[in-house]
């Protein structure tokens, strides 16, 4: 249900970005370029499907007949909002190192240090990614008040940053546990951002965004209560969701118009 989801997203909000790594694997043969780093835009969902709302005719709109799009534009609407909250301040601080010139280290690694400004908050950035046989291990460590050269998130790119992973540590604990992972990549269906919480009361909870064109979705799986919601919507306009607390928990659809429609 839709408090559910606002309660997973906004848990990560506490959340900083460390994916797992393979100690195993052996350090790829220094190179004299530093490792790609991965596009802002694979960390940045797409909801501009659901812009259209502001067009919808008033008087149609009056009579109920757009309420199937509507529902699903207002849940979207808030997860675009708080999914801005969650990601702009990593992917910000991580986005500064694409106008920053590492430096190459003598275990390898490169080393990106710069400072990212937040209001009247500067934090200081220690991003360092250690090139590996199939990918790159990412550790970004930051300063800022109390915080001295604290691990914000590690994690591992392959395919020259068009798959990864990153686990974020809540730096408001003391302990800094790993509290959320987000994943990006393309799997059978097409390309794919994973959000998963990995500590307190809503640990499990998944929220995907997945891109398979001609089609795109939500899915969000509450894993306490075994529920999975889910919204999707067509390059022609069409869509539906199907979620529990909407039309008895059964599919709800509408057509190329936005007009409530028959599944079929």
């Amino acid at each position: 249900h839709l408090r559910t989801l606002t309660v997973l997203v906004i848990a990560i909000l506490a959340l900083a970005l460390a994916g797992c790594s393979d100690d195993d694997n052996p350090t790829a043969p220094a190179t004299e370029q530093a490792p790609t780093l991965p596009d802002p835009e694979l960390i940045t969902f797409d909801f501009s499907f659901f812009e259209q709302a502001d067009g919808l005719d008033e008087s149609a709109k009056s009579l109920g007949e757009y309420d199937n799009f509507l529902n699903a534009y207002l849940r979207v609407a808030l997860l675009e909002v708080v999914a801005r909250i969650v990601m702009t301040p990593p992917v910000a601080a991580f986005s500064l190192a694409l106008h920053t010139p590492p430096s190459l280290q003598d275990d390898g690694s490169w080393i990106w240090v710069y400072t990212h400004v937040d209001g009247e908050e500067e934090a200081q950035i220690r991003l360092r990614g250690l090139p590996r046989a199939n990918g790159v291990e990412w550790e970004l460590r930051v300063t800022v008040g109390e915080l001295d050269n604290v691990i914000w998130f590690t994690g591992t790119t392959m395919d020259e940053g068009e798959t990864g992973s990153w686990t974020f540590r809540d730096l408001d604990d003391p302990t800094f546990p790993e509290s959320g992972r987000v994943e990006w990549g393309r799997n059978v269906e097409g390309d794919f951002l994973r959000f998963t919480c990995l500590h307190g009361e809503d640990a499990g909870d998944t929220l995907e965004f997945q891109e398979a064109l001609p089609r795109a979705y939500i899915t969000h799986v509450d894993a306490g209560d075994a529920v999975t919601s889910l919204i999707e919507w067509f390059e022609d306009g069409h869509g539906s969701l199907t979620v529990p607390d909407y039309n008895g928990g059964e599919q709800a659809c509408w057509g190329t118009d936005l007009r409530n429609a028959d599944c079929r």
